[in-house]
């Protein structure tokens, strides 16, 4: 379980930002069995809008979990939107991969949208994962996302994990936004080294 409550803090990062309205986020999640898991998450953001989601985890013997999630809110004038998602995942021991999809009604709101039509239209995305010999593993990933103004952002993203040196880490990825808000593409690398066996050091 956990719970949360603080301030929203507006214009984050400019001179006039500002702390504004109080929120809270409490959220319970419970493995009932070994296949099945329930999780269940509320929201609220004084003078604007409360939220509650439930959602279950499904494990299909050999094929893999299912993910089913679905919400509720209702601001202030009692105008309410919902909002569902389904997914499916499957992990092996060199090959993993899974897709979601989730939409909402333009009146749905949650924190991070708070006001109606700022949320998602839709959606997805899809991910494979592949473990390599020596330590090495190389991820696939695509996402879709669509506006209620009929905007839509892709973005496609690879990445490769590999051993450096002794006990150090290589990691590479890039990032290929496309669509009608696309940007420019994004190229990164990470090292990571231990220092013993309690710290490490990370460019």
């Amino acid at each position: 379980w956990h719970f949360e409550y603080g301030l929203i803090r507006q214009a984050y990062g400019l001179d006039d930002d500002d702390y504004t309205d109080r929120f809270a986020i409490a959220g319970l999640r419970h493995g009932l069995t070994d296949w099945l898991t329930l999780q269940v998450r509320a929201e609220h953001q004084e003078a604007a809008f409360s939220m509650l989601g439930l959602g279950s985890i499904l494990r299909i013997s050999n094929l893999g979990a299912v993910e089913l999630v679905a919400s509720a809110s209702m601001d202030n004038d009692h105008v309410t939107g919902d909002r569902f998602l389904a997914g499916w995942s499957w992990r092996g021991q060199r090959v993993s991969f899974g897709i979601r999809h989730g939409w909402t009604s333009p009146e749905y709101r949650q924190l991070g949208y708070a006001e109606p039509g700022t949320a998602p239209a839709s959606q997805s995305q899809a991910s494979f994962g592949l473990r390599l010999p020596a330590r090495t593993s190389l991820s696939i990933g695509y996402y879709d996302r669509k506006s209620h103004d009929n905007q839509q952002q892709q973005l496609y993203s690879a990445g490769l994990s590999m051993p450096f040196w002794f006990q150090g880490h290589l990691g590479l990825n890039v990032l290929v936004p496309t669509g009608t808000d696309n940007g420019d593409n994004f190229y990164g690398a990470s090292l990571t080294i231990p220092l013993g066996n309690r710290h490490n050091t990370s460019v």
